[in-house]
């Protein structure tokens, strides 16, 4: 939209105003394929975080400046100036983890919540 708008100048955030969790992504998709076992139903201590976090490839300097923290995002100018409208963190969750689901299957592989 910034760039078929002459008026637009400067950057946009194009982010939902609010921060979403794993575990809060997870009780979305869970809503809707509740038999899927692979989906936590709490969320993880910080402490294995802390500790398995540098087989994943996260630094504990990464870990120690990020772990926990949530703070909301101004996206007003791009709505505002652009007309931007956000959908629904669950619509998004949804469609994101049906197309993976799908891919999945186009694959070959099963799931507790497909029987």
């Amino acid at each position: 939209m910034a760039a078929e708008n002459a008026e637009a100048k400067g950057r946009y955030l194009v982010a939902a105003p609010t921060m979403t969790s794993f575990h809060d992504m997870a009780r979305i998709i869970r809503g809707r394929y509740p038999r899927d076992l692979r989906l936590p139903h709490t969320a993880l201590p910080q402490g294995p975080v802390r500790v398995l976090g540098p087989a994943f490839g996260l630094s504990q300097d990464h870990i120690r400046k990020h772990l926990g923290i949530r703070f909301r995002v101004d996206n007003s100018r791009g709505v505002r100036e652009l007309g931007l409208r956000h959908r629904p963190i669950e619509e998004t969750v949804l469609d994101h983890y049906e197309e993976w689901r799908q891919r999945q299957r186009d694959e070959g592989h099963r799931y507790v919540s497909d029987i």
